[in-house]
């Protein structure tokens, strides 16, 4: 989210815990008795 990393590495790891957590939230979220109405 804009660290300002500039090591390749250092930024892929800090994106691929941004999109675990974001995975992680979107299927907790996105239950079926919520209907999905963020489609």
């Amino acid at each position: 989210m804009g660290f300002g990393w500039t090591n390749e590495e250092d930024m892929n790891i800090f994106v691929s815990v941004e999109k675990l957590c974001a995975f992680f939230l979107f299927f907790r979220w996105a239950k079926p008795g919520n209907g999905y109405m963020f489609l």
